[in-house]
């Protein structure tokens, strides 16, 4: 499922590749509720594994998402994948496995932020709002397995890919420069989200793609942000004191 022509082109490729493939695209644009929920009622009634990646990030033109109490951002990188999700799982489509995609800026969250409407996540604070967004993700997988469902979150890590198509354009070129030399590749940065879709029993419910500590230390949060590609392994991720609660009001808040 995507917006626009994407899918199909990455359609094609594959079936290039893998003649034998069996694939529908469906589309989805998660600025729109009622193109989610269309999309629910479109995917089949078996899915293997439902991977939420979609994202957005920065220097956005509308920091409001339409159909949602909060930003754009906010809207697309969470409250739109618990709304496909919900949608499936309340139509009894058998779901395996769920891999929430989330990111390194979940250490800066503030879980508060979460249900300050008026002050926060509608003002606009675009780098706040995806911060808040990758620890929902985080969150919801964590939810999701308390309810009884298999779901695991991941660090896709730091990747050059066109979630950074709305960088400011003064800075564009030097970003650009920065990417391809210290980002991971697209593939790389796929590679989380697949181990986590493909393994049966994982030792944690989150991934990095970076070196990681044997032991907990002091700081292990560190190595969850920049590195060479070292492969999908468990990593530490940072939640709130009161994990449960917050993660069940903002459930009850999405609702």
């Amino acid at each position: 499922a995507c917006r626009g022509s994407g899918g199909e082109r990455v359609r094609d490729e594959i079936l290039e590749a893998l003649p034998e493939a069996k694939i529908c695209v469906v589309a989805l644009d998660l600025s729109s509720a009622q193109s989610v929920r269309d999309c629910a009622r479109a995917l089949p009634s078996r899915i293997d594994v439902l991977v939420l990646n979609a994202g957005i990030n920065a220097n956005l033109p509308t920091p409001r998402h339409r159909d949602f109490r909060c930003s754009t951002v906010f809207g697309v990188n969470f409250v739109a994948h618990w709304l496909l999700t919900e949608n499936l799982l309340r139509q009894k489509s058998l779901v395996a496995k769920i891999v929430c995609v989330s990111s390194v800026m979940h250490h800066f969250a503030d879980p508060a932020k979460f249900f300050d409407d008026d002050q926060r996540l509608l003002s606009g604070h675009m780098t706040a709002d995806y911060a808040e967004s990758k620890l929902a993700m985080i969150l919801y997988a964590r939810s999701l397995n308390r309810r009884g469902y298999k779901a695991v979150a991941v660090n896709p890590g730091a990747v050059g890919s066109d979630i950074w198509r709305h960088v400011w354009p003064a800075v564009k070129p030097a970003f650009d420069l920065v990417t391809t030399l210290f980002f991971l590749t697209p593939d790389e940065g796929a590679a989380t989200s697949v181990v986590a879709a493909s393994e049966e029993e994982l030792a944690t419910g989150y991934l990095s793609p970076y070196w990681q500590p044997p032991l907990p230390v002091p700081g292990r949060s560190a190595f969850d942000f920049l590195g060479p590609f070292a492969g999908p392994s468990p990593a530490y991720c940072r939640l709130p004191r009161d994990e449960v609660d917050v993660a069940d009001r903002l459930w009850r808040k999405c609702e």
